[in-house]
């Protein structure tokens, strides 16, 4: 799969503001 900016953010490649995030949600 190719990366995207979603998954660099999932993986913590990107800094991002996570409004809420457990196991399921980001």
């Amino acid at each position: 799969m190719e990366d995207c900016i979603f998954c660099e953010i999932v993986k913590g490649g990107i800094p991002s503001n996570k409004v809420y995030e457990d196991d399921k949600v980001l």
